[in-house]
């Protein structure tokens, strides 16, 4: 009988655990203006492979950001 009990008590402990918590979300967002530019990369050769390039650029003439399919997963955020 005390296992149903602790049993009893665990859940109510689980399902007051999902009333209370949030997964946290995004905290911010906003639509900005930049300029994207593709440009093509690469030797031709297997280890450098030409490709589509997507760099992301502020008003100042800064990097932001880069694309490169050789790297997916790996963008660059300057």
């Amino acid at each position: 009988m005390d296992d149903v009990k602790a049993f009893a008590k665990a859940l109510d402990a689980l399902e007051l655990k999902k009333e209370t918590t949030r997964p946290r979300g995004t905290d911010s967002a906003k639509v900005i203006q930049v300029i994207e530019t593709l440009s093509l990369r690469g030797r031709g050769t297997e280890e450098d492979p030409v490709r589509a390039i997507s760099q992301y650029w502020n008003f100042e003439g800064e990097l932001l950001a880069e694309r490169d399919p050789c790297f997916t997963g790996k963008d660059e955020i300057f």
